[in-house]
């Protein structure tokens, strides 16, 4: 005998189904690192077992329904068996085989179990408690609303979940963006001093500066006397009255040996 369930579409309904659908749409497209894939179908398998066991009211703790869906041949009480008997059963829900699995990531029991008494409520449908008076051919619609902003909420989220870890790491700019391109080419040019002459190559001259960049020396001494004021360089002896050396401001300095010795460069 066929099941031909009565109902009608509604607001709500119809609502809540374009969400779940692009819900889907992004779900089910969006790649993902293949170890975090597995996370999640293994967290909503023990999501959705262990919400709905215990609507049951089974008693698993969290860790022990973890180690039953992992290693379901070794389950040996009654409670063990359920979820082990229930998470077979839920592989082959009709959600699933409709092609709304999502990848194996959607959990909804979990909503059911936030709210037991709407769920009981739902699932009566407010229909009388005699069998004749309207229980043998119920409408279903208002069970439907109600399962259908269910999914919507846990698609929703699933969808947020998964944008989230697909979003690139935002990284912060190295440091060396913050400089001018003269500067950064200043920093360039003493990496590649030190790599030739494997001497210090924080120290230069104006000279070497207007050699550099094909500028007259006293471009070369205003543009050192503004970078000091900047906090770019330093003289390397101070309190002299002519310069003749510059060296690199401690942070600078610092990042410059890293580059030489091949080291991490600290970003902050």
């Amino acid at each position: 005998m066929s099941f031909n369930p009565r109902f009608h579409y509604t607001e709500s309904i119809v609502r809540d189904f374009g969400l779940i659908e692009a819900a889907r749409a992004v779900v089910d497209v969006l790649p993902l690192p293949p170890d975090r894939v597995l996370r999640m179908r293994q967290a909503a398998r023990e999501r959705s077992t262990r919400s709905s066991t215990r609507i049951e009211g089974n008693t698993l703790e969290e860790a022990e329904i973890g180690r039953v869906i992992l290693a379901p041949e070794k389950a040996l009480n009654v409670m063990q068996q359920e979820v082990r008997n229930y998470w077979r059963a839920l592989a082959t829900t009709e959600l699933w085989r409709s092609g709304y699995e999502m990848r194996g990531f959607l959990s909804i029991e979990e909503y059911y179990t936030a709210d037991l008494q709407a769920y009981y409520s739902s699932l009566q449908m407010g229909l009388p408690v005699d069998y004749y008076e309207g229980r043998h051919d119920p409408d279903h619609t208002r069970w439907l609303e109600y399962f259908f902003t269910i999914m919507a909420k846990a698609a929703d989220g699933l969808r947020e979940q998964a944008e989230t870890l697909y979003a690139p790491q935002v990284r912060e700019n190295p440091p060396w963006e913050r400089l001018c391109r003269v500067q950064q080419q200043i920093l360039t040019r003493l990496v590649m001093r030190g790599d030739q002459k494997k001497s210090d190559a924080t120290v230069f001259t104006p000279g070497d500066v207007g050699d550099w960049f094909g500028v007259s020396a006293n471009t070369a001494r205003d543009w050192l006397e503004k970078w000091m004021g900047e906090g770019f360089v330093f003289p390397e002896k101070a309190g002299v009255q002519r310069i003749r050396n510059y060296v690199l401001a401690p942070g600078w300095a610092e990042i410059l040996k890293s580059a030489l010795n091949n080291a991490p460069v600290k970003t902050t």
